[in-house]
């Protein structure tokens, strides 16, 4: 995070900012009023994605999996800096040139397929320390749903959790379980802007 960024966070915000800092344990969970003041490896929503990668691993980390070419998604294995997650994943404006991040997610890989139910339980623990920390986001049931297009028989799945701000920002919580060994379980902890998700719903695929 840049030295003016941390500037403004601290003596522009009207009242105290409290950092949502996502470790491995969870045991940092405190409460946040706004999605920018979220966190994943000290990365947060309307950061600049040039504030801890160079033009040059932008480059090199960009995928091109959606249709639609609004915004760009940049997938980072092991980033030097990391100590919480595998992977970073990050989603900007493609007209941006400031690349300031729109999605943001931090994903562990659970690499021994037979210790899916850990990623189930890290899950339950997450979504548990949010609900004791917040009293005004909006809760999605818990839904399991085949991964489409993974498998023939739907037996590769996704498990989630929604919570949405008043503005429709939100943080989502999954566990991917694959039934190809080609493919890595993993938890994803997703942190998305209203404009993203838009995207995602109606536009990416299209």
């Amino acid at each position: 995070m840049t030295q003016k960024r941390h500037s403004e966070k601290v003596f522009v915000m009207k009242r105290l900012l409290l950092i949502f800092i996502l470790t491995f344990n969870f045991h940092s969970l405190i409460k946040a009023d706004d999605i920018e003041d979220f966190e994943v490896e000290g990365i947060s929503i309307g950061d600049s994605t040039l504030d801890f990668f160079s033009k040059d691993e932008i480059k090199k980390n960009t995928w091109d999996y959606f249709k639609n070419k609004e915004f760009t998604p940049l997938q980072f294995d092991s980033p030097k800096f990391a100590k919480t997650y595998d992977a970073i994943d990050i989603q900007y404006k493609t007209s941006d040139k400031k690349f300031i991040i729109m999605g943001l997610s931090g994903i562990i890989f659970y690499t021994d397929k037979n210790k899916i139910n850990e990623c189930y339980k890290k899950m339950d623990d997450i979504i548990s320390k949010i609900r004791s920390s917040f009293q005004n986001l909006n809760e999605t049931k818990k839904n399991t749903f085949a991964h489409a297009g993974i498998d023939d028989d739907g037996q590769s799945t996704v498990t989630q959790v929604n919570f949405e701000f008043k503005n429709q920002d939100a943080i989502q919580i999954q566990c991917y379980n694959y039934l190809e060994k080609s493919r890595q379980n993993h938890l994803r902890i997703g942190i998305n802007t209203n404009d993203y998700r838009y995207f995602l719903r109606n536009k990416a695929y299209k």
